[in-house]
């Protein structure tokens, strides 16, 4: 891959970070890896739903909803470049067939753990404590993103996947599309085009960040979001000191009618916050309607309820423990 520097501020000091230039690799809306071999494809949609339906009935991840695990994969894997990773351990998921010791391995879970757990990488393997989950540790592997695992200087549960090293300050930098930055010894990625912005100079208080495609310039302060397009269906909206337009058409698995410039459900049947059970099997939420899995056709359990505080939610059962 071809090395870019780039240059961080800090104060009155000057540093800089060379960094592996990744922009080509972010895997494509079909599962295309771009132009890096040794990065791991993005999933479908429906190897995404299946693999974070498996990984909770399986007890890893466990997300009350569906929409909830697809979400933090569009909002955040993708966004931080380390989907390509994820992806890796949904396929894997979704081979061992209901297998729940399978899936573990998988995401490579080990000990009991707490928020005092010191993370760390082993080799590529970036091994952290889910402290908000299983209280037990999970490992990524940076390599399947193309990246390698590094750590906070200050510590903490969490490994993360990373570009390089870096020093000095954290004033964020444009390597393509992303916004790069230090932050305690490990470069930190926003990809701005997954939500189809550029990396760029916001508003005078904003900085280096993530800003609307188009041309024309707007006042966060006092634009007004609204719905253009023949079908009425394209919010058009202010992101850091320029419009920005999302059809929301094309969001299939969140909200894709446009309404006071924001895209929201098309359906009212359901809240997308909680999964239900229909007989046997799972119902979820999307777009504002109930669609049905089949538990059975991916190796699980049948359909069981669960409770977190006041809510019930539900999740395909693990078949060891019917």
């Amino acid at each position: 891959m071809k090395k870019t520097c780039f240059v961080l501020l800090a104060c009155a000091s000057l540093a800089l970070s060379c960094s592996d230039d990744s922009s080509s690799n972010n895997g494509n809306k079909d599962g295309g890896a771009g132009g890096d071999a040794s990065v791991e494809p993005l999933v479908s949609d429906d190897d995404l739903i299946k693999g974070c339906i498996i990984s909770t009935s399986c007890g890893v991840q466990s997300y009350p909803s569906v929409v909830g695990c697809i979400d933090n994969y569009a909002n955040v894997l993708k966004v931080n470049r380390t989907a390509p990773a994820y992806s890796k351990i949904y396929r894997c998921a979704i081979k061992a067939n209901g297998d729940c010791e399978k899936v573990k391995k998988c995401w490579n879970i080990g000990q009991s753990c707490t928020s005092s757990f010191a993370a760390r990488c082993d080799g590529t393997l970036a091994v952290s404590c889910d402290v908000v989950g299983n209280s037990k540790t999970f490992a990524i592997d940076c390599a399947a993103a193309g990246m390698k695992c590094g750590t906070r200087k200050s510590g903490g549960a969490t490994a993360y996947c990373t570009p390089d090293s870096c020093y000095g300050g954290t004033a964020p930098a444009c390597v393509g599309s992303q916004v790069q930055s230090c932050n305690e010894g490990i470069v930190e990625m926003q990809d701005c085009s997954v939500k189809g912005q550029l990396c760029g100079k916001g508003g005078k208080k904003s900085g280096i960040t993530c800003i609307g495609a188009k041309k024309d310039s707007c006042n966060p302060e006092f634009f007004v979001p609204q719905c253009k397009g023949a079908s009425g269906n394209i919010a058009n909206q202010c992101a850091s000191g320029k419009e920005h337009q999302v059809d929301c058409s094309k969001l299939t698995l969140q909200g894709s009618k446009c309404k006071e410039g924001l895209c929201v459900s098309k359906g009212a049947a359901c809240d997308k916050s909680f999964n239900r059970c229909a007989g046997d099997d799972l119902e979820v939420c999307f777009d504002g309607s109930w669609k049905k899995y089949t538990c059975a056709s991916m190796g699980l359990g049948k359909c069981k309820t669960k409770t977190s505080g006041s809510s019930t939610w539900a999740t395909c059962g693990d078949p060891a423990y019917p």
